[in-house]
């Protein structure tokens, strides 16, 4: 699959082409295209990450959908998550490509579908953990709205940030809690992950209060 820089750079390159030879309208049309493409490239990559997560799961144990949702509550939720909607036509697609295997047990009265990774799902999810760590760009939407604050009064925009400090705090307070649960079992590559995540809320909370201190200044 190409990189998202490739996809843009053809992009660019066949703008420049059509909008030398076609009209208008045409032009309006590719961009329609354009976009669409974007979309879906997007989403695969979603779709992508989602399939890795899940055979890195079942590289652990064997699990049904319920065990994995519920793990992913606990673990990966800080940055990758996904709801049974999108995890239960994952693990079909994935059985359907032999990556994983399926096996029908009956728990508490009640058939129950465990999954299996197989020798072809640990080679594709090991040749992606072995390939280099991609460098991307952090979508941080909430900067777009604050690029423009300058149109709204200062006492709207003090308790618009006041209000962001305090979701991004209950962020802390939610991973605090699931360090609480995993800590006793959870390796340094997991608990990293978490540190990760509240490090990163630190860091846009005291961005905010600076802001906050900034703009107090300034009245």
């Amino acid at each position: 699959m190409r990189s998202w820089g490739e996809v843009i750079n053809t992009e660019r390159t066949a703008i420049k082409i059509f909008t030398n030879s076609i009209d208008n309208n045409y032009i309006s049309i590719y961009y329609m295209f354009v976009r669409y493409i974007s979309n879906r490239y997007m989403n695969q990559r979603s779709d992508k990450m989602l399939d890795y997560i899940i055979l890195g799961f079942l590289m652990g144990r064997e699990m049904s959908g319920y065990d994995i949702k519920q793990y992913m509550s606990i673990s990966t939720s800080n940055f990758i998550d996904a709801s049974f909607g999108s995890i239960y036509p994952a693990l079909k697609k994935l059985e359907e490509k032999g990556k994983i295997i399926s096996n029908e047990i009956i728990d508490n009265g009640k058939y129950k579908k465990i999954y299996k990774i197989t020798d072809i799902g640990t080679e594709f999810f090991l040749d992606w953990l072995n390939k280099p760590i991609e460098v991307e760009k952090a979508k941080q939407t909430h900067l777009a709205k604050i690029f423009f604050y300058r149109f709204l009064p200062v006492e709207k925009v003090e308790e618009l940030l006041v209000d962001f400090i305090e979701r991004y705090t209950l962020l802390i307070t939610e991973i605090e809690d699931v360090e609480r649960k995993v800590k006793d079992y959870a390796d340094n590559f997991h608990m990293s992950t978490l540190y990760f995540g509240k490090s990163h809320y630190k860091l846009v909370i005291n961005w905010c209060e600076k802001l906050l201190e900034d703009i107090g200044n300034k009245k």
